[in-house]
């Protein structure tokens, strides 16, 4: 008898483990997500917000690609629905050119995640 207790309690707290390890994960991912959308704002004085940053810089042809899709992950991960109709302008579904245009499956998550498609 003793042994289906301890296998229930192995999983228990296996369980338990789970859910804590991910929602420090999660917590940490909307961290770094603020941090960024902080620094950008830092750069982009002249915006009214984090947000309003974030798509001046994923606009910015001057920008890197790699910082204007970090802007576009960053935006989905702050659900900033106020980017919506910028996002879908640039989203085409095709296959990403990552060297040449925004990463198309970094906006499609984060047009998901905004409320969007």
């Amino acid at each position: 008898m003793k042994r289906p207790k301890t296998v229930w309690t192995i999983a228990a707290v296996f369980i338990v483990v789970s859910v804590v390890a991910f929602s420090g994960l999660y917590g940490w991912i909307q961290w770094d997500a603020h941090q960024k959308a902080k620094a950008v704002w830092a750069t982009y004085p002249q915006a009214a917000n984090e947000v309003d940053a974030l798509i001046l810089q994923m606009q910015s042809e001057s920008e890197s690609i790699k910082d204007r899709n970090m802007a576009v992950w960053t935006l989905g991960r702050l659900r900033a629905d106020a980017a919506l109709p910028i996002m879908q302008s640039y989203y085409t579904g095709s296959e990403c050119e990552h060297d040449a245009c925004l990463c198309q499956h970094e906006l499609g998550k984060a047009i998901k995640r905004c409320g969007g498609l």
